[in-house]
Parts: C-alpha cells; structure tokens; sequence
C-alpha cells in the first residue's frame, strides 16, 4: 500500500462523539508515530456513549462494539494500524475493522500495549501475534 502509516487509535471507554475526549491510546499513537518516519495519527474513532470499560464488566461482544462505535470523518490513505492499550479477546478490534471497512479503509494490523493472561506465562515479555477471526456485524 502506498502513502503513510496512520495509527488509528481505538477509544477509551469516555471518549464520545459528543464530549471529544481524546483518548490514552490516541496519546501512545502519537509517542509511536513521533519515533517514526512518514507515520500520521489519525484519531476518527468515537463511541455513541459513553462505554462501561471493560475491567468493570463492560462488554467485549464485537456486535455490541460495533453498534456504539462510529468512523468520525473519511479516513486517510495509507496504511492503517489499530492501536489500543489493552488486548483480551479482540472484540474491540473486531469491531473497528468492520466499521473501518464500511468507509472503504482496510485495516489488517493492530499493536496493543499490552495483552490480558489468565495464567502465568513462561516468557511474559515475548513479543505475541494473533490472528482473530472475522467479523461480520449484523446490520
């Protein structure tokens, strides 16, 4: 894909259309974006409402995501990356895939600062990938 990189942020549990908040994650794509060259951040991601954070018994269902997440603005052309602070089952990267998808902006990376266990790992600091299934939201 030609053009830049854009980080795209995913929204904090506050951050709405209506209050424009910006976000803890939007801050960590801009520190990625400022150690690297010909990368942008591109912060159109918002909720409806504002979200019950997900450490407090907020919803991970991609579908319920999806309908409280809304594409602020036409997203750049280049490369788009997900950015989000905290990994746990991908719901939350599902959903802006689709919604991405909708506005014609193909996403396929994510970077998370960190990854939700269960259980104790033998190499805690290892670099982890993950496919996630996909998605497709019910209209």
């Amino acid at each position: 894909v030609s053009g830049p990189t854009i980080l795209v942020p995913l929204p904090n549990s506050p951050s709405t259309v209506k209050n424009g908040n910006v976000s803890r994650t939007a801050l960590l794509a801009e520190r990625i974006a400022g150690k690297l060259k010909n990368t942008k951040v591109w912060d159109g991601l918002r909720w409806t409402k504002e979200m019950t954070p997900t450490h407090q018994g907020g919803t991970r269902d991609p579908q319920k995501l999806y309908n409280n997440l809304v594409v602020t603005s036409i997203p750049p052309k280049g490369t788009l990356i997900l950015i989000d602070d905290v990994f746990t089952k991908g719901g939350h990267l599902q959903a802006a895939v689709a919604r991405l998808a909708e506005k014609k902006a193909e996403c396929k990376l994510a970077i998370c600062a960190g990854r939700t266990v269960l259980e104790s790992q033998e190499q805690p600091f290892l670099v982890h990938r993950e496919e996630l299934e996909d998605f497709t939201p019910t209209k």
